[in-house]
């Protein structure tokens, strides 16, 4: 699996990332849009409930393995709200 990380320098205009600077250096965790994270979270439970391994959905999805343990633990929950 790729690194979820990219290089703000890579990816940001010059004059944002000079922005973002000023407020912040080192690791920032920029979250996905709501509707990725839905997204995300229904793609987890449908490989989940057709009997796919958390390893091989976390590579399938991006995420890791903890994160999808988290999801399937949320929707079994009933509780699929906090999965993102």
């Amino acid at each position: 699996m790729s690194s979820p990380y990219q290089n703000a320098q890579h990816v940001l205009p010059p004059g944002l990332l000079a922005e973002v600077q000023r407020h912040a250096s080192g690791h920032l965790w920029v979250p996905a849009a709501a509707s990725h994270a839905v997204r995300t979270r229904q793609r987890v439970t449908q490989l989940h409930q057709a009997g796919i391994g958390t390893r091989e959905i976390a590579d399938m999805v991006g995420i890791s393995q903890r994160r999808v343990q988290q999801i399937v633990r949320a929707v079994m929950q009933g509780n699929a709200r906090h999965a993102e």
